[in-house]
């Protein structure tokens, strides 16, 4: 490839492409070429994911990246590009990595992850390529549009599965967001849970995200925005601890099916953090919290109270006494067990 607006990209010995952005510096692996007939990933041009998506034409916005997203087909085999509406609905996005981040996305392969098919380097510009599957926002299952009451079953399962795929970037030594939020988690057949626009980085947290923000960010913050507080990242990044802090606010969503900051609310009540984590240590206060739309229907009161435990644990003011994602799919596992277990007792 020839060397052209400043990148500097070399091929190694194990077929890894590094490539020397300005002033990004990102390393990929891909593991397996683009001449397999038979692909789990592959190393797409720029003109195959032209042709794939209309010339970049077929635009959809995606509220989790707050951009466009450019949608496209491909062969369900090869991953070749094919004309629209024929074979596999796969997205394109440009990466953005910080500095010296190293992106292995061919490791990026386990059942509650969006599939990444694989990506194109051009130059200075890196896209990746990812599976489109059907299905519905947690935040839309909890109280969007497609709102619905979802049995206490169906939480810990949704929970477990978003637990499983932030744990295997953790097992990594890595988070996968820098903010990690219900609209992350996509809901599908049997409320399996795949999370999707991981390691996709932004800079900052805007509107209603800083409410999943861990204390440690507040020293971060840079101005005020319509009464919410957009915050920098710090410079090393969003740790995993802190991803913990997010993902028990979202644990509090699926008990609560509450959103996280909602002005029509009562005031006391809006951030649903600040109204809620002071009633988490009693369980005489679980009827006051807990979703209207699951009581007296399927929940075992005594599951329900060491779910809320679990989030308190998350939401702990000092990183080092919030538990690991291990420790946490350990309880959301118990609480699962036991209340099917209890379900199936009481037909």
């Amino acid at each position: 490839m020839p060397n052209k607006k400043g990148a500097d990209v070399a091929i190694g010995s194990k077929s890894n492409i590094v490539a020397l952005h300005k002033p990004i510096s990102t390393k990929v692996d891909a593991a397996i070429g683009s001449k397999s007939t038979n692909q789990s990933f592959r190393t797409f041009t720029y003109a195959e994911l032209a042709i794939a998506s209309n010339n970049f034409k077929d635009k959809e916005y995606s509220p989790t990246l707050m951009d466009f997203i450019c949608k496209g087909w491909v062969d369900e085999r090869t991953y070749a590009p094919t004309i629209k509406g024929v074979g596999l609905a796969m997205y394109v996005t440009k990466m953005e990595i910080p500095t010296q981040k190293d992106i292995k996305l061919k490791d990026f392969n386990h059942p509650n992850l969006v599939k990444i098919l694989g990506y194109c380097l051009n130059y200075q510009e890196l896209f990746c390529v990812y599976e489109v599957i059907s299905g519905i926002t947690l935040d839309r299952y909890l109280y969007g549009e497609s709102c619905t009451s979802l049995s206490w079953v169906a939480r810990l399962k949704i929970a477990i599965g978003a637990a499983e795929g932030l744990a295997y970037f953790h097992k990594r030594k890595q988070p996968a967001y820098s903010q990690f939020k219900t609209n992350l988690i996509l809901v599908y057949k049997d409320f399996n849970a795949r999370l999707s626009d991981f390691a996709f980085v932004t800079h900052t947290f805007q509107l209603d995200a800083y409410c999943y923000a861990a204390p440690e960010f507040f020293c971060h913050q840079v101005d005020t925005f319509d009464g919410l507080h957009p915050l920098w990242l710090p410079e090393n990044g969003f740790s995993i601890k802190s991803e913990i802090y997010a993902f028990g606010v979202v644990l509090l969503e699926i008990l609560t099916g509450l959103e996280v900051y909602d002005r029509r609310r009562p005031l006391g009540k809006q951030n649903l953090v600040e109204w809620a984590l002071p009633l988490l240590g009693d369980g005489v206060n679980l009827s006051m919290i807990i979703d209207p739309r699951v009581q007296h229907i399927d929940f075992p009161p005594k599951e329900a109270f060491k779910f809320t435990q679990l989030i308190s644990k998350c939401l702990q003011p000092k990183q080092d006494k919030r538990p690991s994602m291990e420790y946490i799919m350990q309880v959301l596992q118990h609480c699962y067990q036991n209340s099917v277990t209890l379900k199936s007792q009481t037909k």
